[in-house]
């Protein structure tokens, strides 16, 4: 039997838009930022990093390491 690799982009396997909002507001909060709820993923979809940046209240140079420990969660 051949081994697969299965990539779930859009959530049809795994739900893990709470995942990621749960990891975000509480990287949000440690790095000085606001949290968001999940009526709010839209909206911030539609913006680009920078501009999600700014309406969270992070400085874009904490970005790299607030990257590398949502990785890391």
């Amino acid at each position: 039997m051949k081994p697969y690799l299965i990539f779930d982009f859009d959530g049809t396997l795994v739900q893990s838009k709470d995942l990621a909002i749960r990891i975000l507001n509480k990287l949000s909060v440690k790095y000085g930022g606001r949290m968001i709820n999940r009526d709010e993923v839209e909206y911030f979809s539609e913006m680009s990093i920078s501009e999600r940046m700014h309406a969270l209240h992070i400085p874009m140079y904490k970005l790299p390491a607030l990257l590398i420990e949502g990785k890391r969660e």
